[in-house]
């Protein structure tokens, strides 16, 4: 995904959210609507909200005598690719893929004892609209175990908590994924509109944007080879299935897809002559159970990005170093190794892979690829077993 969305896309590529309005702005007022049309960006975090929502008042809006409209048309309306599981539905790597996102689609739930033997609920963000109702026993002695159950009807997410809190433990966060992405986005955005004086006196709703609305503002992210090494860094499914859909819908103008971003991928690496026989791709992160791969395609992904001085240094810069940093800061390596391994990991149940670059005693650079699948013991074992690889090609 990182090396056909750098082809594709180009390095300095950034995801664009639309402001509209209609009406006037008079006197702090605007007697009319505010219109969203989201461009698929990954990146809209709790900061970058905030700062749209003082962006909004800079331009002298205190109240919206109207509604606020999102426009998810950029991407379809099919969250989920085929092939993900769905028994693990609310887990946050399955967070669905939308053309408004924020917050990676997640809600951040802070578990806190009390000095009464209670336990507390609170959400990052804030979200007024939605109902969370806590069953958590505070307990001295008992393991903590917490169990989060979801529901949306009529719009609106309603969270049950339950389960044991050991009071002498620190606060904890727990992660759970939403239902209806962009009304997420459209409330959490109210949310933080009245935290920095603007109110809202309309609704809420989906729309696309009508053709006399004026642009108020755009807010830009970051350039594609930043957020790519967001993504590798810390393994990112998120981020890899916003950006196939991204790839068709700029590729094609059209919404996107899974199925013709996915199929972008495979025909560029199949015009540029990779060996592509086995290989079916259905989704950026590899989390479809309907993807298939091979080391070798893999290794040769590594080699050509080697090869092309245009690519390579963000390619390799995206990538974690072992025991440094990202998904792999606690693989220990001797010190005459240290930064000598860019990797980037995956982990299903049942598969489980690593791939990089790393260079000899001997200064020679080498790309490997490993997949294990199907296996009979814990993940932990098989990360033991990828180490001694890589150890042995360290110290051969």
């Amino acid at each position: 995904t990182t090396i056909a969305a750098i082809k594709l896309l180009g390095m300095d590529y950034r995801f664009n959210t639309s402001f509209y309005y209609d009406g006037e702005i008079k006197a702090g007022t605007l007697n009319g609507n505010i219109y969203i049309k989201g461009g698929g960006d990954p990146t809209i975090y709790l900061e970058t909200m905030y700062t749209i929502a003082k962006k909004i008042k800079k331009y002298g809006i205190n109240n919206i005598n109207g509604n606020i409209y999102g426009d998810e048309s950029f991407f379809d309306t099919d969250y989920y690719p085929i092939g993900w599981n769905k028994a693990e539905d609310g887990e946050p790597y399955l967070a669905l893929i939308s053309a408004l996102s924020f917050n990676f689609n997640a809600i951040d739930f802070s578990v806190v004892p009390t000095e009464k033997n209670k336990v507390t609920v609170s959400t990052d963000p804030p979200i007024p609209t939605i109902k969370i109702i806590n069953q958590i026993k505070a307990s001295p002695t008992e393991k903590t175990w917490i169990t989060i159950k979801h529901s949306f009807t009529n719009n609106k997410d309603t969270y049950l908590l339950e389960g044991t809190y050991n009071t002498k433990h620190k606060p904890r966060t727990y992660y759970f994924t939403v239902k209806a992405p962009s009304t997420f986005f459209l409330n959490s955005l109210k949310g933080y509109l009245k935290s920095v004086g603007v109110y809202l006196h309309g609704a809420l709703e989906m729309k696309k944007v009508p053709d006399n609305a004026s642009l108020l503002f755009e807010h830009k992210s970051k350039e594609l080879s930043q957020i790519l090494r967001d993504m590798n860094k810390y393994s990112s499914n998120f981020i890899a299935n916003q950006l196939v859909k991204t790839i068709a819908a700029t590729t094609l103008k059209k919404p996107g897809t899974f199925k013709e971003g996915a199929d972008l991928i495979f025909d560029y690496f199949a015009k540029n002559k990779f060996k592509t026989e086995g290989i079916k791709i259905i989704d950026g992160s590899g989390l479809s159970y309907d993807n298939r791969m091979t080391t070798q395609f893999i290794a040769e992904l590594l080699e050509f990005a080697y090869n092309d001085l245009r690519i390579y240094p963000e390619i390799v810069y995206s990538l974690s170093i072992m025991g440094v940093d990202g998904s792999v800061k606690k693989w220990d390596l001797r010190d005459e190794h240290y930064g000598r391994v860019r990797v980037k990991t995956g982990t299903l149940a049942k598969a489980v892979s690593l791939s990089g670059y790393t260079q000899l005693k001997d200064g020679k650079e080498v790309v490997f690829a490993m997949i294990f699948n199907n296996f009979n013991c814990c993940i932990y074992k098989i990360r033991e077993i990828e180490k001694k690889i890589i150890q042995s090609l360290l110290n051969p």
